[in-house]
């Protein structure tokens, strides 16, 4: 699967490039290459970091303590437990989606897993914090509100559908 992944991506990139080869020639493809290093180097750090970190959860956070208090039969606990965890996280993608995988290795139960994906996606603390001076008091409050409720309620439901699909994804992957 990285394999396939992997060739997709750059395959990708290859065709981006031609793309902008045959649009602006090589100024824009040179522009456009310049612009993806500098993203680069601005989040090797933070991935660097997230990586770093996960590893050590792995290693700190023992499976058992996984299992008992976010695996599969962990009930409500482990969804708010997982959702909260995703809910204070700091950090974008590059940080939580590397915690989310040494979850993984650590037998976390899949409704406790999308609590804290969704959790960081839907009802962050970070993302408050900026759509606050963005969108209004109003607006985030509202939002906040219909929202809130959803990581919890798609963890229960994925929790509750995912046995009849088997184990957590690729642990052998990485």
């Amino acid at each position: 699967m990285q394999r396939k992944t992997n060739v997709s991506l750059f395959f990708i990139t290859a065709v981006l490039l031609g793309f902008a080869l045959w649009k602006g020639g090589p100024s824009l493809a040179g522009q456009g290459l310049i612009s993806g290093l500098q993203q680069l180097l601005r989040v090797i750090p933070m991935v660097a970091a997230a990586f770093l970190a996960a590893g050590l959860m792995k290693r700190l956070i023992t499976p058992k303590l996984i299992n008992h208090w976010l695996g599969q039969k962990a009930g409500w606990r482990g969804l708010f437990i997982g959702w909260l965890a995703g809910s204070l996280i700091p950090g974008g993608p590059y940080v939580y989606y590397p915690i989310a995988l040494s979850l993984v290795h650590s037998s976390i139960g899949m409704g406790p897993l999308m609590a804290f994906v969704l959790g960081k996606q839907l009802s962050s603390l970070e993302r408050l914090l900026v759509e606050f001076p963005f969108l209004g008091p109003r607006l985030t409050m509202v939002r906040f509100a219909l929202t809130w409720f959803f990581p919890l309620l798609l963890a229960l439901l994925s929790s509750l559908i995912w046995p009849m699909a088997g184990e957590l994804p690729d642990k052998e992957a990485s």
